[in-house]
């Protein structure tokens, strides 16, 4: 089984960082890891089931003796480990095409702005910070409030260099960093004022 990328001691450390990110802003994050945004099911069918047909083919013509039954047992037996197996990290990326993972990233990461209810905060200030491990997708959503005061390009920029720190196995130091990031500039625009509610859970959400 593949390591998580986020251990329990993590999590703790990154809700501690939020906490202290969101103490000088109005604004609010939200984290949510995802071990992927879809399961991809037509995408892999469309690999898996012409191997397992060949297999079919082969295995009869190998062991022509061999029963209609078992042939059949064997083809669908082979497929179903195909599958399984297509669902993995490496070979999603590689199964997949590029556009189709882009888009089921986007819309998950669409639906859990919507769960988190970051377009619900006071100020329009919410941003989602969305890790997508299979695909190693991120994505940064923010709301009116924020995103019509700062530059479009600016949110690649962050998914830019949380993207490098994630390849260098420092998931937990570059969202950290991250995190502390776009406190700094929800505190730009949305300082604290003297009531500062936490409007959203700090605590990332694994899904």
């Amino acid at each position: 089984m593949a390591r998580e990328l986020l251990n329990a001691a993590d999590f703790d450390r990154l809700t501690a960082t939020i906490g202290r990110a969101e103490a000088a802003t109005a604004g609010e994050i939200a984290l949510v890891v995802s071990q992927r945004s879809d399961a991809y099911v037509l995408e892999r069918l469309r690999w898996v089931l012409p191997i397992a047909a060949l297999g079919c083919l082969g295995t009869q013509a190998l062991w022509p003796a061999m029963s209609g039954f078992w042939v059949t047992f064997t083809s669908i037996a082979v497929g179903i480990n195909l599958y399984l197996l297509s669902g993995l990290g490496p070979c999603l990326r590689r199964l997949v095409p590029t556009s189709a993972i882009a888009t089921q990233v986007h819309l998950a990461c669409l639906r859990f702005f919507t769960e988190r209810a970051v377009y619900r905060t006071r100020d329009q200030s919410g941003i989602l910070l969305y890790v997508s491990e299979a695909e190693h997708r991120i994505e940064v959503l923010a709301d009116e409030g924020i995103t019509s005061r700062v530059a479009p390009d600016l949110w690649q920029a962050h998914v830019t260099e949380l993207a490098q720190a994630l390849r260098q196995g420092q998931a937990a130091d570059g969202l950290c960093r991250e995190i502390e990031a776009l406190g700094e500039l929800l505190a730009t625009h949305f300082p604290a004022d003297a009531t500062n509610p936490n409007e959203l859970d700090n605590r990332p959400h694994r899904a």
